[in-house]
């Protein structure tokens, strides 16, 4: 929550700049992915971790900030730089959303098997709800399965990062076979009963 002391000295009046209509999207669908690994730092797993997926999550995380960066600014010195990382970044997204949708229907079968864990602290009382063992685990801090009134919190925001940027376009219809005549059409009729 902001506090009157945490806007000391800001300029409330300033205006975030207007962006194109290819950067925005990238923008919300960035700060959509930031959303949810915020989302998903309140679990745990029973396994262990590996140390090699906090690397490579950190190398791309470094790259993406360099070509990216999500505070509005152009990544390239030129107009030909920034539509060149725009177009990849757009590309990328499509990877993402694929990404996206595998790690949702995996997170989805860990979390209703009970295999995704959290700290009940951490818990809302609505998402305790009546579940006395919630209950007990909230005020002891421990940590417990999530329960399904969480992770379908996580679900939802996996469904956000899971649909592709840009709407892929409908077929059109081929005028030619919508327009052929239909005389010698063969039409199967049922004869009423006599």
């Amino acid at each position: 929550m902001t506090t009157l002391s945490d806007l000391a000295g800001a300029d409330l009046t300033s205006r975030t700049p207007v962006l194109d209509a290819a950067t925005r999207p990238l923008l919300a669908r960035a700060a959509a992915w930031c959303a949810l690994h915020a989302d998903l730092t309140d679990y745990r797993s029973p396994g262990p971790g590996d140390p090699q997926v906090h690397t490579d999550t950190l190398a791309i995380r470094r790259t993406l900030t360099t070509l990216a960066p999500l505070d509005g600014t152009s990544p390239g010195n030129d107009d030909a730089n920034t539509q060149r990382v725009t177009a990849l970044l757009t590309a990328a997204t499509g990877v993402a959303t694929d990404i996206a949708d595998l790690s949702a229907r995996t997170f989805g079968q860990l979390a209703r098997s009970g295999h995704v864990h959290i700290h009940a602290a951490t818990l809302t009382r609505e998402q305790v709800g009546e579940d006395v063992d919630l209950a007990h685990a909230k005020v002891t801090g421990s940590l417990t399965p999530a329960p399904a009134t969480r992770y379908t919190l996580t679900l939802d925001r996996y469904a956000t990062v899971s649909q592709p940027l840009v709407p892929k376009p409908t077929p059109a219809l081929d005028p030619t076979t919508a327009a052929r005549p239909l005389d010698d059409a063969h039409v199967l009729t049922r004869t009423p009963p006599t």
